[in-house]
């Protein structure tokens, strides 16, 4: 198991810097990351203000 766990670290380490977060991402993740902590999963804030830019779901 520990020689899966070493083989595979590299793997999932080596390239995290390469690619960053695309346009609102970052954005996004925090609000996410806030609801989680607050445990308000209803309203969506940023920074303690409301957060409710919804964007088109595109299929295809």
């Amino acid at each position: 198991m520990w020689l899966a766990v070493g083989l595979a670290l590299p793997a999932f380490l080596l390239n995290l810097s390469q690619m960053s977060f695309i346009g609102d991402e970052a954005i996004r993740s925090l609000v996410a990351l806030e609801m989680d902590l607050s445990g308000d999963y209803i309203k969506p804030t940023l920074n303690g203000v409301a957060y409710f830019k919804n964007h088109r779901c595109t299929i295809g």
